[in-house]
């Protein structure tokens, strides 16, 4: 946890996995639920979730809090999927970083009454630990903010399965303290990134 090369692969045994998860819902409009993940000799983490529904006119509108709680670096296997955070969004990388505070606005809109193009819009700022703290901020990525638009089309009938997706990204710097050296913006802020992306789900 100090930086150094891990050189895990081949010692790492671990004899498991735990996940335990209680829910409590106070009234239909209030949830609150707390995890427990459990990796034998790797980490424990837990999260925990509130969150407050309610409806304007045919749109339902939702504002939450969370907060996960995980000795040094965050850790979440991909195999696992994506991070199950409100502040997700495609491309940003949090994983492997520590005592990081996120606030996110996502926005999704259907285009058709069949619901099969979708446009989704998303803003969000990301304030990390120091770029020069290794043990909390292992890609010495700097605090920023990040603008996501997407659009995305399921087809139907033959082409059923098939979707595709534009996305436009963009990542810009909030920590003006930082050098400007590759090592702190190359492929990490004051950045665009421009996605075309085909699927087909059997």
């Amino acid at each position: 946890m100090n930086g150094e090369k891990a050189n895990y692969s081949g010692y790492t045994k671990s004899e498991g996995i735990a996940i335990a998860n209680l829910g409590w819902k106070p009234t239909k409009s209030i949830d609150y639920q707390i995890w427990n993940y459990y990796v034998d000799q790797l980490f424990n983490m837990v999260w925990n979730k509130a969150e407050y529904k309610w409806k304007v006119g045919e749109r339902t509108v939702m504002a939450g809090i969370q907060y996960a709680w995980q000795s040094g670096r965050y850790l979440f296997p991909r195999e696992w999927g994506i991070e199950p955070f409100y502040t997700f969004m495609q491309r940003e990388r949090n994983e492997g970083a520590g005592d990081v505070h996120a606030a996110n606005f996502q926005h999704t809109h259907f285009l058709d009454k069949s619901k099969n193009w979708e446009v989704l819009v998303a803003a969000g700022m990301y304030w990390m630990p120091s770029t020069n703290d290794a043990r909390l901020n292992k890609y010495a990525m700097p605090s920023y903010y990040q603008l996501n638009a997407r659009s995305r089309y399921r087809f139907n009938g033959f082409l059923r399965g098939l979707n595709l997706e534009v996305l436009y990204v963009y990542k810009g710097n909030m920590d003006r303290s930082i050098e400007v050296q590759p090592v702190y913006y190359h492929n990490k802020v004051d950045m665009h990134n421009l996605s075309v992306v085909i699927d087909y789900y059997f």
